[in-house]
């Protein structure tokens, strides 16, 4: 099987709508863009979330150990390799939610390709 060495990453996170705007804005400020003469560059979309908080949780959102679902909005976008790290900083201190599921997933880039 060949090696892949992947210089890019989609994240992808939920959140609530109200904090959409500014989690955009601070990501947008910290990334190098991968996108030649584009930034902003984000895909996001209206998802039902369900969490249940159990003892020692501190919950954004529901009473603990009650089955709770919400509206909320997964953001996906795309990061270079070695900003990683400094990106899942910045989603968890901007993110309202004790902790944030951060999904990160390997790419091979369209634009990668020759």
């Amino acid at each position: 099987m060949e090696k892949f060495d992947f210089n890019y990453y989609k994240i992808s996170t939920y959140i609530p709508k109200k904090y959409l705007k500014n989690l955009m804005d601070k990501i947008n400020e910290t990334i190098s863009q991968p996108y030649s003469n584009y930034d902003y560059v984000f895909s996001f979309y209206e998802v039902h979330g369900t969490w249940r908080p159990l003892e020692g949780s501190k919950p954004f959102k529901g009473k603990k150990n009650r089955i709770e679902k919400a509206k909320e909005i997964k953001i996906e976008f795309l990061v270079k390799r070695n900003e990683l790290d400094k990106i899942i900083k910045v989603i968890k201190n901007n993110h309202p939610y004790e902790q944030p599921a951060i999904d990160i997933y390997p790419v091979i880039a369209g634009f990668e390709i020759n």
